[in-house]
């Protein structure tokens, strides 16, 4: 501890910092203001950041192209900024910090191990608080009602029914009509289909997917299944899946690696190729 903290101690004096401590021992300086609100313990907050020792090696970062540029792999598989619930975040540090920015915010955080992972290394956290989010479910409501609003105005040709939801509660927008019958319960049909969060970055794509109809083993791994059994062969729509019928609360992570966010509507691009009875 003695060591960890005269690294410390020689960093500031090294670069002119005369910034003094917390009680926990964090160093924190707004490096950009923000205009917003700030959060509280129970809220949600999307933010960007990244973690460096001392000697500027990065070790964390929810930036995919900067982890891969210095061999990390980083916290998020999705490009943009990453959704934390502050009350679930495991360094203490981080979450002293960001209760002291605003939305819209930016700033430089040093962390003794003992708020980090006690693990004898002081951290460096550059931190963007970019929005706040005290409700995550009329959150995602509101992102669904501004997508299809965004819809009804760029679908200028053959207006497709903006509301119309499945009895399973996911909304289909068909984009270009198919022909022949539906697809029954036990017919396999094979599609081809992008998957986007609600306000943009790609999950996953799969140009070659088959499945039979109302088999529910494929869920949530292809949660707009229910929605196909609206199309006909040659036809491609949009189904919006809300998070309550995909990933839920908890979002996917693998190895630490988040790879669908907490509370994530998801909005499926599919091309219905065949149906085989």
């Amino acid at each position: 501890m003695a060591d960890e903290q005269q690294q410390i101690d020689n960093y500031l004096q090294l670069h002119l910092i005369s910034i003094k401590p917390t009680a926990s021992g964090l160093y924190f300086e707004s490096t950009q203001e923000g205009d917003g609100e700030s959060p509280s313990i129970d809220d949600f907050v999307n933010i960007n950041y990244s973690a460096t020792t001392l000697d500027d090696r990065l070790i964390e970062t929810n930036n995919t192209t900067d982890a891969r540029n210095n061999g990390i792999i980083a916290s998020s598989s999705i490009a943009g900024p990453v959704k934390l619930y502050i009350k679930n975040i495991t360094i203490k540090g981080l979450i002293e910090g960001l209760l002291k920015m605003q939305e819209g915010g930016k700033a430089w955080m040093l962390m003794p191990s003992s708020i980090t992972f006690n693990d004898y290394i002081p951290r460096i956290y550059k931190v963007e608080l970019v929005k706040v989010i005290h409700d995550p479910v009329a959150y995602e409501n509101e992102k669904i009602i501004n997508y299809l609003d965004t819809l009804s105005n760029r679908l200028t040709v053959a207006k497709p029914t903006l509301a119309d939801t499945t009895s399973d509660g996911l909304y289909y927008i068909e984009t270009l009509a198919g022909t022949g019958s539906y697809p029954k319960d036990g017919e396999q049909v094979n599609v081809s289909y992008t998957v986007n969060l609600i306000d943009g970055p790609q999950i996953i794509s799969n140009a070659n997917f088959t499945f039979r109809i109302g088999d529910s083993s494929i869920a949530p791994d292809f949660s707009a299944g229910p929605g196909v059994k609206k199309m006909k062969k040659g036809g491609k729509a949009l189904i919006i899946v809300p998070y309550s019928k995909a990933y839920g609360i908890k979002g996917l992570s693998i190895d630490g690696v988040i790879k669908v966010p907490m509370y994530a509507t998801l909005v499926y691009s599919i091309e219905l190729k065949s149906i085989t009875p």
